[in-house]
């Protein structure tokens, strides 16, 4: 347990299901929390208090943080809400509009620090050399930072992960890393069946299809807001048959810009979107690679999709995940690239 400072207040002994989550990307929305579920021994610590932060440690899983908040349900066994490390960045927004220009990283920067600037809460901006390099400006509103950092991510087509870590001192440290693409191309084949290290659930089909776009700017004047071509995904188009949409982006300033946002959108939308759920069994080396972002082999024997086809083996990305630890069980959201 974490106080101020971020220094180590004490331990509990408890399990506690956790969840990490990609940030930016399309399949993953809002935070993420958990309940904590406490014994008298437990409960009646003095450092068992709001704003606390905890740290759990898993030899092959991310370390995981999150902060205590309402509700505190009291009568026992008590029950305590607990928010991803996220959740900070929702407790604070900025006092005046503020606009700055610069790539994203420096404007997630500026918004870190900023953030801190009341009283340090130990955020800080962590791997962003493969952040989006391209020069926007950015005008922050009094929203908190949460909902200004997540539409940011939207809009320049960037992910986000927050990773826990104890600094020199023994104090937690919640770090951003922000890229266009988090996570590495593990190679390791997840597989149910004879001998498997999986099974899965929810394997889903969903949409929107759009295989034409235009993209346009906010500009509020007609004469002088950017415009693209057509952009058409002629693959998708062939199966689908042609569905539009012009999608406007905000604080784009140059047409090289607008034209690659809109390419971007046009690519993660002209298919389908299929995704599943892995239950990861803790065996071999099935823990080590998942993480968020990292990509690896999947064979699925029982999924039933679309032109007659049964069974669908290829590469997908992991953008969600949740570990029920009672259960030693990794369950991570998926979505398939091929």
């Amino acid at each position: 347990m974490f106080g101020n400072g971020h220094k180590a207040e004490g331990e509990i002994a408890a399990n506690l299901d956790r969840g990490w989550m990609l940030a930016g990307h399309p399949s993953v929305t809002g935070g993420g929390s958990t309940t904590l579920t406490l014994s008298d021994a437990e409960a009646i610590k003095p450092f068992m208090q709001f704003g606390r932060m905890l740290l759990v440690e898993h030899p092959t899983l991310p370390s995981w943080a999150g902060m205590i908040d309402p509700p505190w349900k009291s009568l026992l066994p008590v029950e305590v809400a607990v928010y991803n490390a996220e959740y900070l960045l929702s407790l604070r927004a900025p006092e005046s509009t503020v606009m700055i220009e610069g790539s994203v990283g420096y404007i997630v920067s500026r918004m870190v620090e900023m953030f801190n600037a009341p009283d340090d809460l130990f955020v800080r901006v962590g791997d962003i050399s493969q952040a989006e390099p391209t020069r926007r400006e950015e005008t922050l509103d009094g929203r908190n930072y949460w909902e200004q950092l997540s539409a940011l991510l939207e809009r320049s087509g960037c992910e986000m992960q927050a990773r826990a870590e104890k600094d020199g001192e023994g104090r937690l440290v919640i770090y951003l890393d922000i890229s266009t693409r988090i996570g590495i191309d593990t190679g390791f084949l997840y597989f149910d069946g004879r001998n498997g290290n999986a099974t899965f659930g929810d394997p889903v089909l969903n949409g929107p299809i759009i295989n034409r776009i235009i993209g346009i700017g906010d500009e509020s004047g007609q004469s002088s807001r950017l415009t693209t071509v057509p952009f058409v995904d002629e693959d998708s188009k062939v199966l689908y048959r042609v569905r539009s949409e012009m999608v406007q982006f905000r604080d784009v300033r140059e047409q090289s810009t607008l034209d690659r946002y809109s390419q971007t959108y046009l690519h993660s939308h002209a298919q389908p979107r299929f995704s599943f759920t892995i239950n990861v069994v803790d065996k071999g080396d099935a823990f080590l690679n998942a993480r968020l972002g990292n990509s690896a082999l999947v064979q699925i024997s029982s999924a039933y999709l679309p032109g007659g086809i049964r069974g669908w083996k290829g590469i997908a990305r992991m953008v969600a995940m949740a570990y029920t630890e009672s259960q030693n069980l990794l369950s991570v959201l998926a979505v398939a690239l091929s």
